[in-house]
């Protein structure tokens, strides 16, 4: 059993984890955040090189949603484990919140999508206006996930607001069901370990 893990997390979170490894004090686990792309199918080179990179000295681990288990569940060469979400934003609201906030025409938005819009924009392929068309047939609201202690892109946070031309609420989150889904992985490679 390898004495070292790496857990990899789509860069959407990235705020949020980092903030909680530091705040838990978690030492000596590896943490790498690969690219977003949630409309399509994620291409695996760069998971398959962070893959690659810490194999040989760490189990991995890959927090993934549907946009990248079909990819990764075809690489048999080399020994990970997917922790599968059915819904990516699981991580940071309960499910029958994320399931309120979806139901009622949210579009969530975290620290990562402001850290990386125009990635985010591009990867959506619309124009200024075919995205705003788009969002206002399918979103009733913008609904950003902020956590007390994580600093906000006040002027990213505008701006994506008014290219959305949407109300924008925001939702302060806790992180517990990030910290319980990272524990309980800690925990269960702890006692493979023994």
């Amino acid at each position: 059993m390898k004495d070292r893990l790496c857990l990899l997390f789509c860069d959407y979170f990235q705020a949020e984890v980092e903030w909680l490894l530091k705040s838990q004090n978690y030492a000596g686990i590896k943490v790498l955040f690969y690219q977003a792309n949630c409309d399509k199918t994620q291409q695996s080179a760069q998971v398959l090189d962070f893959i690659t990179q810490c194999t040989q000295s760490a189990r991995v681990i890959i927090f993934a949603g549907a946009c990248l288990q079909y990819q990764l569940q075809k690489i048999t060469q080399i020994d990970f484990q997917i922790e599968p979400l059915e819904i990516c934003f699981e991580l940071l609201l309960p499910p029958a919140q994320l399931q309120q906030v979806l139901a009622v025409g949210g579009h969530l938005l975290t620290n990562g999508m402001l850290k990386h819009w125009e990635k985010v924009k591009q990867n959506w392929g619309f124009s200024a206006q075919a995205q705003k068309d788009f969002f206002a047939e399918t979103t009733c609201k913008l609904v950003f996930l902020s956590h007390p202690e994580i600093p906000i892109d006040e002027i990213a946070l505008d701006t994506v607001a008014t290219e959305f031309g949407l109300p924008l609420e925001r939702l302060e989150i806790t992180l517990e069901p990030l910290a319980l889904r990272i524990l309980t992985v800690i925990n269960q490679w702890h006692s493979k370990r023994i």
